[in-house]
């Protein structure tokens, strides 16, 4: 069963430029009737977000979760906002492109809930009825 605040690792993304990559996903939502869930892109690129702190950044576009926050990320990540897309995550997992590698404390995945919040006016109405339902 998918939750909240899980950490999905997609192998062999394929990006809108055309470019495929490994790329991490925080589940924001569990499935649907359609089956697709709503996920949060990160990167681990500091160049973009060198300012960033700790937890919520709105006025650099994402959430900060370094490294010794101990929240199954690996590396500093960046979790990219409001950045939110559709992913078929059934359908991924029965092609053995998606994983799921570990999961966002219910108070890290709360602080990063209540920072998209400030940014309802870039999210599509359906997918903020998903999220906050």
């Amino acid at each position: 069963m998918h939750r909240q605040g899980q950490i999905l690792l997609c192998r062999d993304f394929r990006f809108d430029d055309g470019t495929i990559a490994n790329k991490l996903f925080v589940l924001l939502d569990t499935a649907t009737s359609d089956d697709s869930c709503l996920v949060l892109m990160t990167t681990s690129n500091k160049s973009r977000y060198a300012y960033a702190t700790p937890g919520c950044n709105s006025l650099r576009n994402c959430f900060h979760v370094p490294i010794d926050c101990d929240q199954d990320f690996h590396v500093d990540t960046y979790i990219q906002l409001p950045r939110i897309s559709d992913l078929d995550v059934d359908d991924l997992l029965s092609r053995k492109q998606l994983s799921f590698i570990g999961h966002m404390s219910d108070i890290c995945f709360t602080q990063l809930k209540k920072c998209l919040r400030k940014f309802k006016h870039d999210v599509s109405l359906q997918h903020w009825a998903r999220i906050y339902q």
